[in-house]
């Protein structure tokens, strides 16, 4: 007497054009939901002049290093922020590797409101000013970031 077997019916798999389709779909939902956090930070800063920050004192002989490289750099490297109501900063990461950004920010150094001349872009896509004028701005300030 032989067993009873009884044979499962599997669905066809995705085709290619399925997958595909499946992930230009999840890849549309993630982009709207990064969209939706980032649009009440774009909101703020919507037809507001931004400001260059640099977290620490720039260099004396007005280079940056870059420190992952060793190179010096074409400037003093910062970030372009928005100042916000009371008194907090958004910066601009877009572009960036903002993994060493955040980095930065969060490294406890003084903050400098800079101006200067835009020359390039550092190592990992920040702004690069050239003759330099910079003014401590207050400890304590609640920062936020626009990034990709």
């Amino acid at each position: 007497m032989g067993a009873n077997y009884r044979w499962a019916v599997l669905p066809d798999p995705p085709s290619y054009a399925e997958r595909q389709q499946r992930d230009r779909d999840e890849q549309a939902a993630r982009a709207a939901a990064h969209e939706a956090e980032q649009a009440p930070l774009l909101a703020l800063v919507d037809g507001q002049p931004s400001i260059f920050i640099r977290y620490g004192a720039p260099p004396a002989s007005g280079r940056s290093t870059n420190a992952r490289e060793g190179i010096l750099e074409d400037g003093v490297s910062v970030y372009r922020a928005w100042m916000i109501p009371r008194g907090g900063l958004i910066l601009d990461l877009r572009g960036m590797d903002v993994i060493s950004s955040l980095c930065i920010a969060n490294s406890g150094r003084p903050v400098y409101a800079v101006t200067g001349q835009v020359v390039g872009q550092g190592a990992d896509h920040e702004p690069l000013l050239t003759t330099v004028q910079v003014r401590p701005m207050r400890d304590g300030m609640r920062v936020r970031a626009l990034v990709d």
